[in-house]
């Protein structure tokens, strides 16, 4: 059988020229350990959120010219690579030169045939996902849209590479990510490699990692017993100006009897791994993903984006946010390039102003406290607001504060910090130019009942008290139970209006795709269906009643309604969700209307109990 090495390559957006010379190293030392294939992941050679760089006709031809470079180098071994295909006279959906997402296969300098192909040596993306983050048909004609214009058969582009091998044909069918995922399509890529006997299946992807995202790789890998099958799939990270993808990497293969047999690291790191189809080798898996994707999302802010060589400013509240997003820039980069500063006014505790040394000395970075009462007290009476309502007088606070953390960023030639977590966002529970300043925010797509999982995970594996055990409430029954109830300290005695546990639920489900309308959410509670966790947290809240529930689903509906202009102008989160706020969950600011089915249900809820 054949030897593949899987080269889970870190891709950086934009550079092909660096990115070749990463691919010629692992070619070289391929063919010195006598593999007969080696595998790069999908677009590895440019990237593939690049937004409309890809209108960008002269960058995407120089993107093209290394495949003729890249297939020099095959001599001796077969190398499968994905990139950007130009078909000159064609023109795409918007009148561009049409070019396509591809899969590239080249052996002894030439292009490996398929039978009676019209392009051999290249396999064009069938499926193109146009959801959640995904453009592609903003960019790329998909091999349907080709067979069409060039007047050829459906499954024309589907026959298999024949790649010889000591004198023994080896039939390869080729996918592109999405391409194995084909439940949902009238094109069933996996059915057609199946009915051409290929001896092996190689799918190339881009796949961004999102939680529980190894399950729906796994179960396509299941899928397709009776033929042995590779994934490779890349690392690094990329943006899209509002999201953060992580790729973990995560590659795989499956034996003919749909056995995993061999697995590549899912931490975000490059590796070149040996597959042969007649041994097992199983990779260590991530003791906390979510933490690790995190880190590394941050870790390639820091040095990819932002060049590397510059400070961090963070406002350390002395809250469970600020803490766990500080601990995860300290676990990014050196702690000697992070500011921390506690800003406290009449309002702040002296608990969690205590936390915010604790935290600071525990991770060994700069601290600094600035008492900002006088501040707020003299922009008060310079603008005249004495006798403002209480939330004007509090969003002076957070703004002063805003404005003193950017001061001290440009002072210092530093970035800060976003803190805001997803449920806030959502309900619009931050200031703008307040809490909403930031090069990034690290736990913009993460709810507060994560923050606490990943507070209790820093603690655990640094053996000490990173996270002050005050802000890590206990969780009895689902329900979170807090020493220091979660608040903004704007004003005497605040306590957070967010009923945590159940908002964080509404808020997942009201975002991550395929995301639960409001009205479906209403029907749960009629049919009395919610998840037993849910239920109990209705109760504890006191929202069983109808009418109480309607009326908090209400507040959470108009608050999320008030707040998009604020989440439109906010840093971009590090993604990790199926529906985080930016190009994943979308939005326009418009007024909203409920339906006449919400108006029939909200009289039904009101009668009733849960």
């Amino acid at each position: 059988m054949l030897k593949i090495a899987i080269a889970q390559m870190d891709v950086l957006a934009g550079q092909p020229s660096r990115n070749f010379e990463r691919m010629k190293e692992w070619i070289n030392q391929a063919r010195e350990d006598k593999a007969d294939i080696i595998v790069f992941p999908e677009l590895c050679v440019t990237g593939y959120i690049l937004g409309d760089q890809w209108n960008d006709q002269s960058w995407v031809e120089f993107a093209v010219s290394f495949n003729d470079k890249i297939k020099t180098l095959s001599h001796g071994i077969g190398i499968i690579w994905g990139n950007v295909h130009i078909f000159p006279s064609m023109v795409n959906q918007d009148g561009r030169i049409a070019k396509a997402n591809a899969a590239f296969f080249a052996y002894e300098g030439e292009w490996v045939a398929r039978p009676n192909s019209a392009l051999p040596g290249i396999y064009i993306k069938h499926l193109q996902p146009n959801y959640r983050i995904f453009d592609e048909r903003r960019h790329f004609l998909s091999a349907m849209d080709v067979m069409c214009k060039l007047n050829l058969p459906t499954d024309h582009l589907l026959e298999p590479f024949l790649f010889k091998q000591n004198e023994t044909m080896v039939r390869i069918g080729l996918e592109v990510c999405e391409d194995l995922w084909d439940e949902n399509y009238d094109i069933k890529v996996n059915q057609a490699h199946v009915s051409h006997k290929v001896d092996v299946v190689v799918n190339i992807s881009a796949s961004p990692w999102t939680l529980e995202k190894e399950k729906s790789r796994h179960k396509q890998g299941v899928r397709l017993q009776g033929v042995p099958w590779v994934y490779v799939n890349r690392t690094g990270v990329e943006n899209n100006g509002k999201n953060i993808l992580v790729y973990d990497g995560g590659s795989f293969a499956y034996n003919r009897q749909g056995l995993l047999i061999n697995t590549l690291n899912e931490t975000g790191k490059s590796e070149l791994k040996y597959v042969d189809f007649s041994s097992s080798s199983l990779a260590e898996k991530p003791p906390h993903k979510l933490y690790w994707m995190l880190v590394e999302g941050l870790r390639y802010f820091h040095h990819t984006v932002l060049g590397g060589n510059l400070k961090w400013v963070v406002g350390l509240s002395g809250g469970i946010d600020s803490a766990v997003s500080t601990a995860l820039l300290v676990a990014a980069i050196e702690p000697k390039n992070i500011h921390a500063y506690s800003l406290p006014t009449q309002y702040n505790s002296p608990k969690t102003q205590k936390n915010a040394r604790d935290i600071a000395s525990a991770l060994g970075i700069h601290f600094q406290e600035i008492p900002i009462q006088t501040m707020v007290d003299s922009f008060v009476s310079s603008m005249s607001l004495d006798g403002q309502t209480p939330l004007v007088l509090e969003n002076i606070q957070a703004r002063v504060r805003g404005s003193l953390l950017m001061n001290e960023a440009q002072r210092l030639g530093a970035v800060v910090l976003n803190n805001g977590n997803k449920v806030e966002i959502a309900l619009g529970y931050a200031t703008l130019y307040g809490d909403t300043i930031g090069a990034v925010s690290p736990l913009g797509d993460l709810t507060k009942l994560q923050i606490i999982e990943l507070a209790q995970y820093i603690n655990a594996t640094a053996n000490k008290f990173i996270i002050p055990l005050n802000l890590i409430p206990s969780i009895e029954q689902g329900i979170p139970m807090f020493d220091i109830a979660p608040s903004a300290e704007l004003k005497q005695n605040q306590i957070d209006p967010m009923k945590w546990g159940y908002h964080d639920w509404l808020i997942q489900t009201l975002t991550s795709f395929p995301s639960l309308a409001v009205e479906r959410v209403m029907t749960l509670f009629i049919e009395k269906k919610f998840p037993k966790d849910i239920a109990l947290l209705l109760k504890h809240y006191h929202l069983d009643q109808g009418e109480a529930f309607m009326m908090d689903l209400e507040w959470v509906l108009q608050s999320w309604s008030k707040g998009i202009f604020k989440r439109i102008q906010l840093p971009p989160n590090i993604l990790v969700s199926r529906g985080a706020f930016g190009f994943d969950y979308r939005e326009s600011q418009m007024t909203f209307e409920v339906t006449n089915a919400y108006k029939t249900l909200k009289e039904k809820i009101k009668k009733l109990t849960y």
